[in-house]
């Protein structure tokens, strides 16, 4: 079974930067903005510095469905990016039937800065660079969906590039580019981050990109979970560290993964998911996420956890209770 080739049994311990306890359920948001990484707990969003998991501020919130969505307990409005007091959040517009709403809000004051309309029912996601630009996908009147770059302070539109069908709706930034990445396609796009202009189109074999795996940056390359190079100039595809059997992500020299252990065997959780395989003991299988040399498939170390994200060399693992930060 892919993911699992590598992997053997035993215990061996990652190198631990922090841990930071939540006292009950939490995992890590997809936002690493300034130095800061965002946790998603039962008492609302917690961002803690990267370096060393201490408490930089608290964003009291509840969730609707916590596990599944940050969407605000009471209300329709999902928190979508958050970087230092600006929170942005997407939801129905109530005075306008079949229109969504993209709002900028300082959670500090309960300001409302600026809010954008959708022409469509659909929340959309808000991307954020390091600099705290702002990127999302707005429909128009006449329903086409536009790549839009808004300005962080008044929300006003800085530039629109309009999508074509085969332009995704996933989307990752750099400092140079914006990314969209197929969704039922393996095509991906590269907008310049500037102007909004459209830089290149390239065909990719790579596994999928979603809003959990997304790529990162190496030098001027952008880096797929599959471990392809792509150079974010020219478009040019670099398959030599490609390995098609990872599932979940990769960092350079690392295949990180994660197991549950079924009928005494170690299988891959996202792999078996993705193969329709749902186990009894879902919710109490014991769970471990590995970590694999890349070239020669050796068990490098293999601790308890869930879910996992990746940014810049560091794994975000998801405890019962716990995130911890790993290398």
């Amino acid at each position: 079974m892919r993911g699992a080739l590598f992997f053997k049994n035993g215990n061996l311990n990652p190198r631990a930067l922090w841990k930071y306890d939540a006292g009950f359920f939490a995992e890590t948001s997809n936002d690493f903005y300034n130095g800061l990484v965002y946790l998603k707990t039962a008492n609302g969003l917690v961002a803690v510095d990267a370096k060393t998991g201490q408490e930089i501020n608290n964003y009291p919130m509840q969730f609707n469905d916590f596990a599944f969505a940050s969407c605000l307990e009471g209300t329709d409005f999902c928190v979508k990016a958050i970087n230092g007091d600006d929170v942005y959040l997407s939801g129905l517009e109530k005075d306008s039937p079949g229109k969504t709403v993209i709002i900028d809000k300082n959670w500090k004051t309960g300001e409302e800065k600026w809010r954008v309309t959708n022409n469509g029912i659909e929340r959309r996601e808000v991307f954020l660079s390091s600099d705290g630009d702002v990127y999302t996908i707005l429909t128009d009147t006449v329903s086409v969906d536009n790549l839009v770059k808004l300005n962080k302070e008044t929300g006003a539109e800085i530039w629109r590039q309009p999508l074509k069908n085969a332009d995704s709706r996933i989307m990752f930034v750099s400092d140079k580019n914006v990314y969209l990445f197929g969704r039922d396609t393996e095509l991906i796009s590269a907008f310049n981050s500037q102007t909004g202009i459209k830089l290149w189109t390239i065909q990719s074999n790579s596994e999928e990109v979603s809003l959990f795996h997304l790529p990162q940056i190496v030098g001027r390359n952008i880096q797929l979970i599959d471990g392809t190079l792509i150079d974010e100039i020219t478009g040019k595809i670099d398959n030599s560290q490609a390995q098609p059997m990872i599932v979940n992500n990769q960092i350079l020299d690392k295949v990180v993964t994660s197991h549950i252990t079924y009928n005494g065997a170690l299988q891959s959780y996202f792999d078996s998911l993705s193969q329709g395989n749902i186990f009894p003991c879902i919710d109490s299988c014991p769970r471990k996420v590995s970590a694999n040399d890349n070239k020669t498939g050796k068990l490098l170390w293999n601790t308890p956890g869930y879910e996992f994200q990746i940014n810049d060399g560091v794994v975000y693992i998801q405890g019962e209770k716990t995130i911890s930060a790993v290398k």
